[in-house]
């Protein structure tokens, strides 16, 4: 008996370790491209490979939903007509061999 309660103790102890709430921060960092985060208008269109639907559905959302100071950065476009001509179109090759996204 002492066993079994030593065992459910310490298995509820690390339950609820895994259950600690992480740390949520924002962060301003430069891009890569300085180039591309000036075009503020901008297009998503067809990406080629298996996962290429995927793939520029997610971009597209990603891009969309980019904030600085509050305020959404890229103004997007999908595949319909647009009613601004985009300065950039993203598209290309792709291929996901493997996800690993951490929110």
């Amino acid at each position: 008996m002492g066993r079994r309660n030593a065992a459910v103790i310490t298995a509820g102890a690390l339950l609820s370790a895994c259950a600690t709430p992480g740390l949520d921060y924002e962060a301003r960092i430069m891009a890569a491209a300085p180039e591309a985060a000036e075009l503020r208008n901008i297009s998503v269109e067809r990406f080629d490979g298996p996962s290429g639907n995927w793939f520029a559905n997610r971009l597209e959302r990603v891009l969309a939903s980019a904030q600085f100071d509050g305020q959404y950065w890229f103004s997007v476009s999908g595949v319909e007509p647009a009613p601004v001509v985009p300065e950039g179109i993203y598209s290309g090759f792709v291929e996901v061999l493997d996800v690993d996204e951490h929110y």
